[in-house]
């Protein structure tokens, strides 16, 4: 399935890029869905996390199949493709369960003020599981909108929380 998403943030797209390979910043923004998850930097503007799937996270008629199983892997790598533009592959793989994601998420300068930008996200999804995977992939569409404002809110706290360390629009 398709999904797709905006936001609006106070600072700069080197700043949101920098934050968004931050592991405290990963650590926070993917918590609620690993249990003990491993957050690195492989390279300059790239993150990688993984762990085992919380199974309070998954929908309760598939419970049972990720319980102390399923391994989520999480790949971010960020690239500038022209000035005051970034672009983002992004790959999530559920060893253990033929789960994954694959999406790209792009930030750009606001015209007129260097220190906004403009987060846009793209990307399918796919749950093949026998009969009940049109089922989890609803309701994971379901969650997505959730999922996209409690994202805004962990970039705007994380901003707020991080006066100082990087430009912000006043």
């Amino acid at each position: 399935m398709q999904f797709n998403g905006d936001a609006h943030y106070q600072c700069s797209p080197e700043a949101f890029v920098e934050i968004s390979t931050t592991p405290g910043f990963v650590a926070e923004r993917i918590g609620p869905l690993l249990k003990d998850p491993v957050i690195e930097n492989p390279q300059q503007s790239a993150v990688s996390a993984w762990g085992l799937i919380n199974p309070e996270v998954v929908p309760a008629k598939v419970r049972s199949l990720v319980a102390n199983k399923a391994r989520v892997e999480y790949d971010e790598v960020w690239t500038q493709v022209a000035p005051g533009e970034f672009r983002a592959k992004c790959t999530l793989a559920v060893k253990g369960l033929p789960v994954s994601a694959e999406f790209t998420q792009t930030v750009t300068a606001v015209s007129g003020d260097l220190n906004q930008c403009q987060w846009h996200v793209d990307g399918d999804y796919h749950v093949l599981i026998p009969l009940i995977g049109r089922s989890a992939e609803n309701t994971i569409f379901e969650h997505l909108e959730q999922a996209f404002e409690r994202d805004r809110r962990i970039v705007n706290n994380w901003l707020i929380g991080h006066a100082g360390e990087y430009p912000i629009a006043q």
